[in-house]
C-alpha cells in the first residue's frame, strides 16, 4: 500500500506472465502423475508383499508372538498388515516427492529433510517388528525347552519372561539408535 498525500492507494495485484502459469500448470500435472503413480505402485507392491508374506507361512509366525496375536485380534493377518505398511509408506513417499516437485522452498527443505530420513526410519521399523517377533519367539523356546516339572521348580517361565523383556529391552535400544536418538539415559540406566 503506498501512501500519497496523507491519501491511502491500493495497488492491483502484480502482473503475472504466462510463462509462470505454464510453470505452475506443469508442476501440478507432475504433481498428480507422482501422486497417481505413487497410488498404483503402493497398491501393487503391498499386494505383491503381502501375497509374499501368506505364501511364507507369515500368519503361522504371527500367531506365536505376542504382538502378533495382538494384531490378529483386531483383524490385521501378517499378509494384512505387510501390506498396509508398505502401501502407506509409498503412498505417503509419493506424496513427499510430488509436493518436493512443486518447488515451494519451505516445502521442498521440509520433503528432502525427511526424504533423507526415511531409509533410517524404514530399518528401524524393520529392526523393531524382527527383533521383536524374535524376542517372542526365544522366550517361548526357553519356556518349551524345560519339561513342566523343571518349569516350576527352577522357576523357568519367570526366567523366560525376564529374557523377552531383556530382548525388548535390546530391540528397541538398537532401533532407536539407528534413528540417531540420544541413548545415554539408558547407557546409564
Amino acid at each position: 500500500m503506498v501512501v500519497n498525500a496523507g491519501l491511502s492507494v491500493i495497488q492491483p495485484f502484480p502482473q503475472v506472465d504466462t510463462q509462470s502459469l505454464l510453470l505452475l500448470g506443469y508442476r501440478v500435472v507432475v504433481l498428480l502423475v507422482i501422486l497417481t503413480a505413487g497410488w498404483i505402485l503402493g497398491r501393487v507392491v503391498g499386494w505383491l508383499l503381502g501375497r509374499l508374506v501368506v505364501t511364507a507361512g507369515g500368519d503361522s509366525l504371527f500367531r506365536h508372538t505376542s504382538i502378533g496375536r495382538a494384531l490378529m485380534k483386531s483383524g490385521y493377518t501378517a499378509g494384512t498388515f505387510s501390506k498396509v505398511v508398505v502401501k502407506w509408506i509409498i503412498y505417503f513417499t509419493a506424496f513427499l516427492i510430488g509436493f518436493d516437485g512443486l518447488g515451494l522452498p519451505l516445502v521442498s527443505q521440509s520433503v528432502d529433510a525427511f526424504l533423507n530420513f526415511l531409509p533410517a526410519l524404514v530399518t528401524s521399523i524393520a529392526i523393531l517388528v524382527v527383533g521383536l517377533v524374535l524376542s517372542d519367539w526365544i522366550g517361548e523356546f526357553v519356556k518349551r525347552a524345560a519339561s513342566p516339572e523343571q518349569r516350576e521348580l527352577f522357576y523357568i517361565d519367570i526366567v523366560a519372561d525376564f529374557v523377552k523383556i531383556l530382548l525388548y529391552f535390546v530391540t528397541i535400544t538398537i532401533a532407536l539408535a539407528n534413528l540417531n536418538v540420544n541413548l545415554t539415559i539408558l547407557y546409564i540406566i
